[in-house]
């Protein structure tokens, strides 16, 4: 017992195992409901009728690039400033923040409600599914954008101070309102449309509760509203959040325009069959992802107090227990993929998924195994390799799709994730990053000595 009790307390002293611990929960239940509800909603609506929500999903998650970065900017500098006790520059970053959000939200969401409609004719209609229907969900859709952002700002101070508590039950609440609220009134013989209205309404009010979040959280530190034309502190928040920004956008088109692209190569049928494969193949991203993202903070603030050496041993640790995972997970779904796909949504769609649903699993299994270095980057204050490599990849993925799904139909259409293992080189790039500073600051505290 009493050794039990010592790993206890250093479990609730090692911020990165607490928070990755938190994201595991997140992970579990965002898969159960997914796993429950899915032939659910597939049943209720139709198959295109649920091509055409989770196509209006995808384009909302996609409008999340117009933050370009800024809330990874926000959560990296908070870290950084909470760990070296500069209240000031803290309070610059948090105004900041509030700021640009408020400008974009106010400045784009007129344009996007108003050209949004333009979009439905890049989509194929089809008997179930009319030209006016997708037109009048995209721009409901675009109305989601300002929750949206507010949500993604608010969330970046929790992540920032390294308490992920909070994120994670907003990011659950949202979950199980959105399916709940959806659930509803299907069951009430609501259309589609109205299903993403609801989708919208519970996005409002999780991004008012982050805010009352972070605002609570905030206080200890008796912040006030502090904003300079310029400024060290402005700069290095522009700068990095221009890298992270374009690593979003990577991130952002190989996690959302992919679904798009096989909507205007192949129809709403297939977006439905290719979400709910790649729904379950991306699990093992997101689970990795969700593992390691606390290292962000984590590497920031220990960058600030000069624990390097710190950082390379989580990097390494991080990577080895991912690679066992990965391989533990991606046997036991390959092995038991066609029973557990039929099992879940019948056999005729199996039928249908089963090839394209196992080079997906593979595929995700390696894009995976970047998560630490991935994150890392962003707390060594190496954002550039993320957002080369993210942009890189996330195009190339794109064009596969357009030139392979042609030809290949779905299984093209998964083939074509595997240009996004060019993010691979994130890997090597952080391990020499890392490896070049430990140099530099044994060389630093050799002449130190000497000096002495």
């Amino acid at each position: 017992m009493k050794e039990l009790a010592v790993y206890y307390k250093k479990y609730k002293e090692n911020s990165v195992v607490s928070n990755s611990f938190y994201g595991g929960i997140q992970f579990v239940v965002t898969s159960l409901l997914l796993l429950v509800l899915t032939p659910v909603f597939i049943h209720k609506m139709g198959i295109e009728n649920y091509g055409l929500w989770m196509l209006a999903i995808s384009m909302l998650g996609l409008m999340g690039i117009a933050e370009f970065g800024l809330n990874t900017a926000i959560a990296k500098f908070v870290a950084e400033f909470v760990g070296c006790g500069d209240n000031d520059a803290l309070s610059k970053v948090v105004s900041a923040g509030l700021v640009a959000y408020t400008l974009l939200g106010l400045g784009l969401i007129i344009p996007l409600y108003i050209f949004s409609p333009a979009l439905a004719g890049i989509f194929m209609p089809s008997e179930a599914i009319s030209v006016e229907q997708i037109r009048l969900v995209i721009r409901i859709m675009s109305l989601g954008f300002i929750p949206l952002l507010f949500r993604s700002g608010a969330l970046a101070i929790p992540i920032g101070l390294q308490r992920f508590q909070a994120p994670v039950i907003v990011t659950i609440g949202y979950q199980i309102l959105s399916y709940s609220a959806a659930l509803l009134v299907i069951l009430l013989g609501g259309s589609v449309v109205q299903v993403v209205q609801s989708t919208v309404v519970v996005l409002w009010i999780t991004a008012l509760v982050s805010l009352f979040i972070a605002w609570q959280m905030l206080k200890p530190f008796s912040l006030k509203f502090a904003i300079t034309r310029s400024g060290e502190i402005l700069r290095r928040m522009f700068s990095f959040s221009l890298m992270s920004g374009i690593s979003g956008l990577g991130s952002q088109i190989f996690d959302y325009a992919d679904r798009l692209a096989v909507g205007a190569v192949l129809g709403l049928e297939a977006v439905a069959y290719y979400t709910v494969i790649i729904s379950v193949a991306s699990k093992i991203l997101q689970l990795n992802g969700l593992l390691t993202i606390a290292l962000m903070p984590a590497v920031s603030s220990w960058m600030a107090s000069g624990a390097i050496q710190r950082v390379r041993a989580y990097f390494f640790k991080a990577t080895a227990a991912l690679l066992a995972l990965n391989f533990l997970v991606t046997s036991v779904l390959l092995i038991l993929s066609e029973p557990l796909l039929s099992l879940w949504m019948g056999e005729a769609f199996a039928y249908q998924v089963l090839v394209p649903f196992r080079v997906m699993i593979v595929i995700y299994a390696l894009i995976s195994l970047n998560a630490p270095a991935y994150y890392i980057a962003y707390g060594i204050d190496k954002p550039g390799i993320n957002a080369l490599t993210t942009i890189t990849g996330g195009f190339f993925t794109i064009g596969l799709i357009f030139i392979w799904g042609r030809t290949l139909g779905l299984l093209g259409t998964a083939l074509a994730n595997g240009g996004y293992l060019i993010t691979w080189v994130i890997i090597g790039y952080v391990y020499f990053q890392i490896d070049m500073l430990i140099k530099q600051a044994t060389t630093a505290a050799k002449y130190s000595d000497a000096d002495l």
